[in-house]
């Protein structure tokens, strides 16, 4: 065993590093969208906490003496391998100046594009794993860096599996706060990728309350019982699907939460018998609607 950490297994074997480490989903228990910024992102407050539902990223690396950086990354469904953990891992050994092979494999459990998060937290557990097997050569402050340039939700995932945070800026902004208490969720997800820009195209920041300033408003918002997420009109708007699953939760007395800008809805449950009340009512209103009970999750 090499070590061990932040939801990361790692061991050496005939001088291949191998780890693995937990990808963690994440739910939005508030986001509040502004006006669109000059770079094109929108400035947000989104109160973020993380999901017992994972993806695993396997990750074997071998050193190198040249400078040459080999990267092939293994997803099911992503043709090609997810480019943001190839990206992430690349500019990880240009800034280390180390060559190696990098060879990562990701088992897939969140579902692509979901609004969960899911290619974020692949990102951010490959830069976390391969740092760690190289012996931290770059500060967190680097890796940071590096995130934020990859997207906006992967600085969140840099802190672990498990975490809670107010992300600010266009999400890049992150300060750790209170873990949320434990809350088991059922995910709906109508099988369909809702398009992140399309959402924020139909997004109105004049029509709705302005963002939070504070912590403490954001966090209050974020315990409401009806949570805010100001891309949720948007999100039902382009996305038939999406909104047929919210009004069939919605009709059936649930507290319907869109993921993101979707297409994945979260409904608190309560009761074994809550559950599958909540998983009949998806199933009719979506045939074969992909259902996980998901936890919130606490150091």
């Amino acid at each position: 065993m090499v070590r061990r950490g932040a939801g990361i297994d790692a061991t050496e074997a005939e001088g291949t590093l191998r780890a693995t480490a937990i990808a963690p989903a994440k739910l939005n228990l508030l986001l509040a969208v502004g006006e669109q910024r000059a770079d094109g992102f929108h400035e947000v407050v989104s109160v973020m906490q993380t999901l017992d539902l994972a993806d695993r990223v396997d990750v074997d690396l071998e050193l190198w003496d040249s400078d040459i950086v080999d990267v092939l990354v293994e997803a099911p469904d992503i043709p090609g391998g997810d480019t943001l953990v190839t990206r992430a891992v690349e500019e990880l050994l240009a800034r280390a100046k180390q060559g190696a092979r990098v060879w990562v494999t990701i088992e897939k459990e969140i579902p692509i594009g979901g609004g969960l998060g899911g290619g974020s937290s692949d990102a951010a557990a490959a830069l976390r794993t391969v740092n760690m097997l190289l012996d931290h050569p770059l500060t967190e402050e680097e890796l940071h860096e590096i995130a934020a340039g990859i997207g906006s939700d992967v600085p969140f995932f840099l802190l672990g599996p498990t975490a809670t945070a107010i992300a600010r800026g266009r999400g890049e902004r992150i300060e750790r706060t209170a873990a949320v208490p434990p809350r088991a969720w059922l995910l709906a997800f109508p099988n369909v990728h809702q398009s992140t820009a399309d959402v924020y195209s139909l997004h109105e920041a004049g029509l709705l309350d302005p963002l939070p300033e504070r912590d403490d408003e954001a966090l209050r918002l974020a315990r409401r019982r009806r949570k805010r997420n100001d891309l949720a009109g948007p999100a039902r708007a382009s996305c038939e699907a999406l909104d047929k699953l919210v009004g069939a939760f919605e009709d059936a007395g649930g507290e319907p939460l869109i993921c993101g800008s979707g297409a994945t809805v979260a409904v608190p449950v309560t009761s074994h018998a809550e559950r599958r009340a909540f998983e009949g009512v998806a199933t009719t209103a979506i045939p074969g609607c992909w259902l996980r009970v998901a936890w919130t999750t606490a150091p």
